[in-house]
């Protein structure tokens, strides 16, 4: 299986129509911001999401797939919950970090 950080799909298999051609931050967005997602007025809870995430997948998808499909999940809802503790790093500091390894 690919690292957590690495989401490019080795697969043959075709995409899910609707999110073909998006990355895999994009198609997560995507299901996110679905109002089917947010019906009844309510947010869904992580394994409603996790779920609705999976049944967008393709019938014929690997269990390699759905696997790295939660990770990238728990690893964005990671990153969140990170930043809504104001553990991010400021964007300024990420471009002079990434300068300077770009220089070495």
């Amino acid at each position: 299986m690919s690292a957590p950080h690495e989401f490019v799909s080795t697969s043959s298999r075709p995409h899910h129509p609707q999110t073909q051609g998006l990355s895999s931050l994009d198609r997560f967005s995507s299901l996110l911001h679905n109002p089917a997602i947010q019906s009844h007025n309510r947010a869904m809870t992580e394994k409603e999401i996790v779920l609705e995430s999976i049944r967008a997948l393709p019938d014929d998808c690997s269990l390699e797939e759905i696997a790295e499909r939660i990770d990238f999940m728990a690893a964005v809802q990671k990153g969140l919950d990170q930043l809504d503790r104001g553990e991010g790093i400021p964007h300024d500091e990420v471009k002079r970090q990434l300068a300077s390894w770009l220089t070495e």
